[in-house]
């Protein structure tokens, strides 16, 4: 039986109590519909590692465990890191809590100078970088590269998130490391920017949940949907994203201005931005905000719960 490690932060993370389940973004969603159908692949027995953040493995654990999946950690958290991190999770009076959990969680981690146990064979990081006491020459360890957006448009990052990244990417071994890239062009500026070997990045693409996305044709939930939301009753444009500047959403309303101003038909149209916010925005906000036509005709709806995104892509132009 081939033993697998997989590295599921993101999976931890969003679960956790700190985006109050407002972290569920492209990354959550991969990892977890992809562990999902890792875990029903016979002759593999997976082992779960939560090594970029461990305080949150907890919630990482029990989202499988809670949907009927059989689940081994690696090294799982000693019961003083349990008590300090269930201690700060619990406390609304601490001030950045959240913050002095990923402090505690790293102390802890260099207390330990861990290996993977013999019979691992393969570690797989769904986005986290590669840890350095996993040896490549006796580990197959894979990362999967989703953009390197961090480092082709650095304005668009906060800089301690950009020196992470860039940090992380330093730790691959170019000639003994295997990497999935969720796209071509992905792969392309990988190979470029990196000098890795084409033939040690596979693309594996990303598909779309049936569960989430799929055709709605009753438009009675269409419409309660857009009630709840604020939408206006009339035909619209839908983006789905964190709104930050990666996603280029500056671009976005200023094409749909410029659609509303040249267009020969009288469009009564809106745009919808449905996503949290994130890093950066300010000035999207004031784009929209300091504008007549876009103040009318955009709407924000932050983060939409699962159950609403099919009937919203059901009911946009």
């Amino acid at each position: 039986m081939l033993n697998v490690a997989l590295e599921l932060s993101t999976i931890g993370l969003s679960q956790s109590g700190e985006g109050n389940g407002k972290n569920k973004t492209g990354l959550f969603r991969v990892g977890t519909e992809l562990t999902k159908a890792l875990l029903a692949i016979p002759g593999i027995r997976y082992h779960f590692f939560f090594w970029a953040y461990p305080h949150v493995s907890k919630f990482g654990i029990q989202y499988f465990k809670e949907r009927g999946f059989k689940v081994d950690q690696l090294f799982a958290n000693s019961p003083l890191e349990k008590f300090i991190y269930q201690q700060l999770f619990d406390s609304n009076k601490i001030p950045k809590n959240h913050s002095l959990m990923r402090i505690a969680s790293r102390i802890f981690k260099a207390c330990k100078h861990p290996a993977l146990p013999n019979h691992l064979e393969v570690y797989h990081s769904f986005y986290y970088p590669l840890p350095n006491f996993i040896n490549p020459k006796s580990t197959i360890r894979f990362r999967t590269i989703h953009d390197l957006t961090p480092l082709l448009f650095p304005e668009t990052f906060k800089e301690a998130h950009r020196k992470k990244f860039l940090r992380g990417i330093r730790k691959i071994s170019k000639k003994q490391d295997w990497f999935f890239a969720v796209s071509n062009h992905t792969k392309r500026d990988f190979c470029e920017h990196l000098k890795v070997p084409e033939e040690r990045v596979f693309v594996t693409h990303l598909a779309a949940s049936r569960k989430n996305f799929h055709a709605v044709n009753d438009q009675t939930q269409i419409q309660s949907v857009k009630e709840a939301l604020n939408i206006p009753d009339k035909p619209y444009l839908l983006s789905l994203a964190t709104l930050e500047p990666r996603k280029n959403l500056r671009f976005t309303i200023r094409v749909f201005k410029k659609f509303i101003r040249e267009s020969s038909d009288d469009h009564d149209v809106t745009l919808v931005l449905v996503g949290r916010k994130g890093w950066l925005i300010d000035n999207l906000l004031n784009d929209i905000g300091n504008d007549a036509i876009l103040k009318k005709r955009v709407v924000l709806t932050g983060f939409v719960p699962d159950f609403m995104l099919a009937p919203l892509l059901s009911g946009a132009v």
